[in-house]
Order: structure tokens, then C-alpha cells, then sequence
């Protein structure tokens, strides 16, 4: 099979644009859930600063897990479809018991505190482990696939956000109005199981399309055969120019090699290096510019930071859209002084799509430099590593940054 199946209506390209969205899409309502989970844990400590906790652990568990992936590679005694499946898996149990949990009000509040902690936790495994899987699945298609997760994540934050933003301009200023809080995170938990389970079954018909099978089974399929054919297993993967090709039609028949993490680093390291700092730059200044405050009076105070929220999720959107149709250069000249507040939308915008853009070509193109074929897959894994460390990181520094704006706790106020 020389030539590549037709993604026929560009059905594989959706399929994992889809699993974009159903891998971010869980940790999002949680974010955006939290009139809900504010009222549920009035009267405990956490009440003000719940979502500093949930997003340290999540970002801690779900970068540390990729980590121990990596290292350990326990996870390579499974196909990759069951990684992935049992991730989506898990994901969707966090969100049933979520879901379900709506309907009980007689948890204490630091009791559900620490239950909707172990879910946070448990998103943060399911997530990593669909990030290692999905990414490394992509590093061994045509770059746009990737960036069709990339654009995925994207519309998710995008959605849960519109949707945050619908939810309290329609709801009560009366937060203590518990049935309506209780109706909206229902919906929310129940859209976000929904969507977990049309991402696992998308990719159950993903693995079974012909350009799927073409593409994971290609680059076993190119092992560079030295001339002697007694040759140890290391010589059959070092490139050589007057090396043939070994047919391979069984995957059983397959020679095993572990890619060595320092080889393929040094090959895409300034990409590590570049994912690193992107998202390291933009969690450390969104959030906290987000605490800035307004300066003028054109948005309504209660939708405020919700409405910042969406510039900087429309702007990621266009920004992972952007390498799917060529490069593009782009020019913008700041003003000095800011008096209004379209002047830091549209400072958050251009951030916002510079980091969607960057990112994106960063991890279309890392797998693509790997000189070894089998360890576009590694590759892949690595660089959604280094994404979530960035993400770790700029959330943790985040709060340091917070700390000197507001003269405050960042933890408690």
C-alpha cells in the first residue's frame, strides 16, 4: 500500500477534532461550574478559593501522570485504542457520579469538598492519559491532524465559556437560589457526559477506517534493514540512505524498539522548549490580567471575568484555525496607556491567538522532525508533556504574579 486512503469528507479529521473537545471539554465545566460548586461549599473554608485548589491539582496530577507514563512506559503493555478508551472511560465515571451528585444537597460542604477533589483528581489521570495517547496517535498522521485536536480543545473552552456566560445573565443574582444552580451544573455534568461518550465512540470507528490502519501501521512498516541480515535490532532503525524497506503485513511480525528519550529530544528540543514557554507565558499572564479589573463600565460587572474569559477563547480558536490554512504573518503595534477596556480585550485577543497559533505549528510539526518514523508516536508524548508542564507551571506562577497585583493571598481571597 503505497499511497494513502482519501479521508473522504474529511470524516477522520472531525473524529479527531472531536476527541480535541471531549478531552478538555470535562476539565472546563468544571472550571466554569461555580456558582455550583460556590453554594455547595458555603460555609466551609474553600467557598472563595475553590477553584485554586481544583486547578493545582488537576494540572499537578495530570502533568505528574504523563510524566510517569513516560518514564515508566507502563502503559505501552496496552493497544493504544484501549489507552484511550479507558481514559474516555474514566472521564465519563467522574462525570456520571458528578451528574449524579446534583441531586444529593446533604453532603457537609467540606465532605463534598474533598469528593469533588478525588473527581478533580481522577480527571487529571483520565486526561493525561488521552493527551499521551491522542497526541502521540496524531504524531504519526499528517500534521493537520493534530492540529485538529488543537482546534478541539479550543471550541471546548470556547463552548463551556459561551455557555457560562448564558447561564448567569439568565439565572438569579441570588446565589442561594438552589434549584436553578442545581439545574444548570445537572446540564452541564450531563452535556459533558454526552460528549465523553460521542468521543469514545468516534474513535471506536476511527480505529477502524483504512487511513487509520494505514498511518499506525506505516511507520513499522518502514524499518530500515541493514545489509546483514543478522544484524542486532538497534542497526534496523538508524537511517541509511541505502537501506531497503521490510514488507510487514503482520503487526505480530513487527520488531519492537524503544525510543530513547534523549535521542528524540535532542531532535525536537527547541519544540519542547518553545511549547514549554508558550503556555508557561500565557497561564502566568491571563489569569492574572483577568484579576486586573475593569476600567471602564461597558460590560456588566457579573459577566466581566466570564466575558474576558471568551475574548481570550475566541482569539485561542482563531489562533489553532490559522495553520490549517497557511502562514500567516501578523503585525500589531500596542498603544502606550490603556484607559478603556476594548484596549485589553484586544491586548488578550492577539495574545490569545498568537499562543493558539504558535502552539498548534509547534505540535503539528515536532513528530515530523523525528528522523526515526516508529518514534513520531514518542514524539507526539513528549510534546504533550512539555504542553502540560507549561500549563503547570504558568498556573503555579500565576498565583505569585496574582499575589503582587492584588497584595493579597491568592489562596484565600
Amino acid at each position: 500500500m503505497n499511497n494513502p486512503p482519501i479521508d473522504r469528507f474529511n470524516i477522520v479529521y472531525f473524529i479527531f477534532f472531536f476527541q480535541g473537545i471531549g478531552m478538555l471539554f470535562p476539565w472546563n465545566v468544571f472550571m466554569n461550574a461555580s456558582e455550583y460548586f460556590r453554594l455547595r461549599f458555603i460555609g466551609s473554608s474553600w467557598a472563595d478559593n475553590f477553584q485554586s485548589y481544583f486547578a493545582i491539582a488537576f494540572m499537578l496530577c495530570n502533568c505528574s501522570f504523563i510524566a510517569l507514563l513516560m518514564y515508566t512506559k507502563v502503559d505501552h503493555k496496552f493497544s493504544l485504542p484501549v489507552r484511550v478508551v479507558s481514559g474516555l472511560v474514566m472521564n465519563g465515571f467522574v462525570f456520571l457520579l458528578s451528574t449524579m451528585l446534583t441531586a444529593f444537597d446533604s453532603f457537609a460542604p467540606d465532605s463534598f469538598f474533598f469528593i469533588t477533589m478525588g473527581s478533580i483528581l481522577l480527571c487529571g489521570i483520565s486526561t493525561g492519559i488521552l493527551q499521551k495517547g491522542l497526541f502521540g496517535l496524531a504524531g504519526e498522521f499528517p500534521p493537520i491532524y493534530t492540529q485538529a485536536i488543537m482546534n478541539g480543545q479550543g471550541i471546548a473552552g470556547l463552548v463551556v465559556t459561551l455557555s457560562a456566560i448564558f447561564t448567569t445573565l439568565l439565572s438569579s443574582n441570588d446565589y442561594h437560589d438552589v434549584k436553578s444552580v442545581n439545574q444548570s451544573a445537572f446540564l452541564y455534568f450531563l452535556v459533558s457526559l454526552l460528549v465523553i461518550l460521542i468521543s469514545c465512540a468516534s474513535f471506536v470507528l476511527l480505529t477502524r477506517a483504512p487511513i487509520y490502519r494505514y498511518y499506525t501501521l506505516a511507520s513499522k512498516r518502514q524499518i530500515h534493514v541493514d545489509e546483514k541480515k543478522n544484524s542486532s535490532s538497534e542497526s534496523l532503525v538508524q537511517k541509511d540512505t541505502s537501506a531497503t524497506f521490510l514488507p510487514i503485513d503482520n503487526q505480530e511480525d513487527f520488531i519492537h524498539v524503544e525510543p530513547s528519550f534523549l535521542n528524540v529530544f535532542s531532535e525536537i528540543k527547541w519544540f519542547i522548549i518553545s511549547i514549554f514557554n508558550i503556555f508557561f507565558v500565557t497561564l502566568t499572564l491571563f489569569p492574572s490580567l483577568r484579576m486586573i479589573g475593569q476600567v471602564g463600565n461597558s460590560i456588566p460587572n457579573k459577566i466581566f471575568p466570564a466575558f474576558v474569559n471568551l475574548i481570550f477563547q475566541i482569539g485561542d480558536v482563531i489562533g489553532k484555525t490559522l495553520p490549517s490554512i497557511g502562514r500567516i504573518k501578523i503585525e500589531v503595534h500596542m498603544p502606550n496607556f490603556f484607559n478603556q477596556d476594548y484596549q485589553a480585550f484586544l491586548i488578550i485577543l492577539v495574545m490569545a491567538i498568537s499562543n493558539g497559533y504558535i502552539a498548534s505549528i509547534l505540535m503539528m510539526r515536532a513528530p515530523q522532525k523525528v528522523s526515526n518514523t516508529l518514534f513520531r508516536e514518542y514524539a507526539g508524548s513528549l510534546m504533550a508533556l512539555a504542553l502540560t508542564l507549561g500549563l503547570t507551571a504558568g498556573a503555579l506562577f500565576s498565583f505569585a504574579l496574582r499575589a503582587m497585583l492584588c497584595r493579597c493571598n491568592p489562596f484565600v481571597s
